[in-house]
């Protein structure tokens, strides 16, 4: 994404790309006790800001609007659910992605995607986010590149510090690549950085 004005889909578009329900969806946003409004709160963010309500939808005030990076962040942490991981950890990886920067040691800068080959999602356990991790400063995850990386199990070691072993591997090139098809945007530009969009 560059740094343009952030562009909002319609709930009923959104719903479709994801593999949560409506119900679902609604029950994690939830004000008083949703895990997705709770990732993002202790992320020091706003759910508002990226699902604000408007625009030409049905129900009162127009129906929920998703900027590009909800949607996404939404995206992998429906799926993460899907394989077992809780949704607080879910949804706290989504958020990573999106919006952290961070990369592990020996890995090149991201935007949320590496500008190169795939940016690959490896997930150690299916509680990453505890945290007795027994290497400083690490949760049970790593987003990494795959032209950047010799060993998954090496990077599973990093991200976990002990002798872990990778449990889940997702291609958020590829995930992103669907999700921008979707939305019809364009899929070489979407979520990519800035200097790459650029050129």
């Amino acid at each position: 994404m560059t740094d343009e004005a952030p562009k909002f889909y319609q709930a009923h578009t959104v719903y479709s790309l994801l593999p949560l329900s409506r119900s679902g969806l609604r029950y994690y946003m939830d004000e008083g006790n949703g895990a997705l409004h709770r990732a993002w709160a202790e992320a020091g963010m706003d759910l508002a800001v990226h699902v604000p309500m408007g625009g030409e939808g049905s129900g009162r005030g127009g129906g929920r609007m998703f900027s590009a990076e909800a949607v996404v962040a939404m995206m992998l942490s429906s799926e993460l659910v899907r394989w077992g991981i809780r949704p607080a950890d879910a949804f706290k990886i989504g958020l990573t992605f999106v919006f952290s920067y961070a990369v592990p040691d020996g890995q090149p800068a991201r935007a949320p995607l590496y500008e190169d080959g795939e940016t690959l999602l490896l997930v150690t356990t299916r509680t990453p986010c505890e945290a007795d991790m027994t290497a400083p400063c690490a949760d049970g995850f790593a987003i990494v590149s795959d032209t950047a990386t010799s060993s998954l199990r090496d990077e599973a070691l990093k991200a976990r510090g002990d002798e872990a072993q990778p449990v889940l591997l997702l291609n958020l090139s590829a995930m992103c690549a669907r999700i921008a098809a979707r939305l019809g945007e364009p899929v070489d530009t979407f979520m990519r950085p800035a200097a790459r969009t650029a050129a």
